[in-house]
């Protein structure tokens, strides 16, 4: 009995704690001193004049990350070789199509099931009754030895490729050229093959990225774009599908049918565009469901939208910046693309001991296996790179915004006005937010809607108040700096010249005491850009994967 005594006491001093912590947690925001009555600060009349240079660590810090990506970069560059993605080599360790062997594009496996030597070839050979020899350095010469010859293997070409018929040869040469990291080396193969398609797709999303925000500037249609923009981005996703199924396709005509012996006949390539075709899918499905969960903000944003039409109009220099940013995010990408191309291509020759070759020895191009490791820091870099030039652009724009706003009539060069500030004071700011917000805005959505959702049913029920007071310990993160990370706290540093992080305080805190007022508009606008930008990327890249496929 004292002991089930004492265990009760505990239990209740426990649930008195929690109840007291979740009590100070929802009491917390109405007392916080930025959550008082606002009152407009005195001779307040726009950007504040005296600033100083905002997160400045952090611009010493990505300087630091950037020299040691250049530091990188000059030995990839040095080391590696565009055409190595491309092309073949043969048993000397030589590119095919190049040089002396400009004729001869093709690889061909010369005892697929026996070793991986290979020689370069002008055409596949069609028929079992000839022979294919090896050859002196000049590329023409046959190789005087009485193993120089090997009986040929009837083949197609895939790529620059000989695929033999017979089904034990081809899943021999099939093995080599199907290794994950082998592929993803081909794979920028192709790119570098078709660079001219890339560009083709990337002019594409621009024409419709021009267009789209030239169309919302005109009140008769904008609400008609945004949502042609939502069917379309279901429509383009099924597309997706639809490519990726006749991809699949034309990879079994070319790995299976053509083979002697079909049964049980598949490749990596094939399984990886299967499961591509189900994740088409399912994000359609997806995107689906949320545009009906959040049809009330879509028709929110396109009233916004309307009603700022007039605003949108004077806005020119505005798009024109976004234009821009555009274009200086293509550049990024095409630099950081084209570096790790570089990188999948570095690598030694080896040379190992073969008898029946010249020298009793071939070389092999032997890749740097390594250098996934610095791939992943230079994707890491790109992200930073592209988030950094988002948030900075927001701040350009807010502070744009906030000087025509204040000084109405009078104001003049608002965007290189606002562009000069930034650059001068809030580079830090917007580096520093482009590193913390993507990974810190899924965080904190997944964990507001939790706590709000706790909160809404605490009301009602006693269980869910004591798992929300659960909760509460495991909120505490949240409660004190996620919720005030968001994109539109930037706007503060504009307009205020603060730092990111009391930025985002004050903007946390300036919405929730005006939340009737704003923060409708605050969070309406989320769905809209998410389907704008979904759009425009879909409809470039179905473009740039349909053309890969014709050609």
């Amino acid at each position: 009995k004292a002991a089930k005594k004492k265990i009760q006491s505990l239990i209740k001093r426990i649930f008195f704690f929690v109840m007291g912590a979740l009590d100070k947690y929802l009491e917390i925001d109405d007392k916080h001193i930025e959550n008082q009555a606002f009152s407009e600060p005195e001779r307040f009349d726009g950007m504040h004049p005296r600033r100083f240079r905002t997160d400045l660590s952090c611009l010493f810090l990505f300087l630091i990350v950037n020299g040691i990506y250049v530091y990188f970069a000059q030995d990839i560059f040095r080391a590696g070789d565009y055409n190595r993605l491309a092309r073949g080599h043969d048993f000397r360790g030589e590119l095919c199509g190049l040089g002396k062997f400009s004729s001869k594009p093709y690889v061909y496996y010369l005892s697929p099931t026996e070793n991986t030597s290979t020689i370069c070839t002008s055409s596949c050979p069609d028929t079992t009754n000839g022979q294919m020899c090896i050859y002196q350095k000049d590329g023409t010469t046959v190789y005087d030895h009485k193993d120089a010859c090997h009986q040929a293997y009837k083949s197609n070409p895939l790529s620059n490729y000989c695929l033999p018929y017979q089904d034990k040869a081809r899943q021999a040469v099939l093995s080599q050229l199907d290794p994950f990291q082998e592929s993803i080396r081909r794979s920028f193969g192709d790119i570098y093959w078709g660079w001219d398609i890339c560009l083709f797709g990337c002019i594409v999303s621009f024409i419709i990225a021009v267009l789209y925000l030239f169309l919302l500037r005109l009140r008769v249609i904008s609400a008609v774009i945004i949502w042609i923009s939502v069917i379309g981005c279901i429509g383009l996703l099924v597309g997706f599908a639809l490519l990726a199924q006749v991809d699949i396709n034309r990879s079994d005509d070319w790995y299976c049918d053509k083979a002697e012996v079909k049964d049980g006949c598949s490749s990596d390539y094939a399984v990886t565009l299967g499961s591509l075709v189900w994740v088409f899918v399912i994000v359609a499905v997806v995107l689906v469901l949320l545009v009906i969960a959040g049809r009330k903000q879509i028709i929110a944003s396109t009233k916004l939208i309307a009603a700022m039409n007039g605003s949108l109009k004077r806005s020119i220099n505005l798009i024109a910046f976004a234009i821009l940013q555009f274009l200086i995010s293509i550049v990024l990408v095409g630099v950081f693309l084209s570096n790790l191309m570089v990188l999948f291509s570095v690598g030694d020759v080896d040379v190992t001991s073969a008898p029946g070759f010249p020298g009793n020895q071939i070389n092999a191009i032997n890749f740097n296996e390594d250098y996934r490791y610095v791939s992943i820091f230079i994707i890491f870099l790109s992200f930073w790179w592209l988030e950094s030039l988002s948030t900075f652009g927001a701040i350009v724009q807010g502070g744009a915004v906030s000087i025509q706003y204040f000084e109405r009539e009078g104001a003049k060069r608002t965007l290189r006005r606002s562009l000069r500030t930034s650059l001068k004071f809030h580079v830090g700011t917007a580096i520093y937010s482009g590193f913390v917000l993507p990974f810190v805005s899924p965080i904190r959505e997944l964990l507001g809607f939790f706590r709000r959702a706790l909160g809404r049913a605490s009301a009602n029920s006693k269980i869910a108040s004591i798992m929300t007071a659960c909760c509460t310990g495991c909120m505490d993160f949240y409660e004190k700096i996620l919720k005030f990370l968001t994109f539109q706290c930037l706007i503060q540093t504009a307009v205020l010249g603060t730092p990111f992080y009391k930025s985002g305080v004050k903007y946390y805190f300036l919405v929730y005491r005006n939340y009737e007022q704003i923060g409708e508009i605050s969070h309406s606008h989320t769905m809209v850009m998410f389907i704008g930008r979904l759009f425009i990327s879909l409809s470039g890249g179905i473009v740039t994967y349909s053309s890969f496929l014709y050609r």
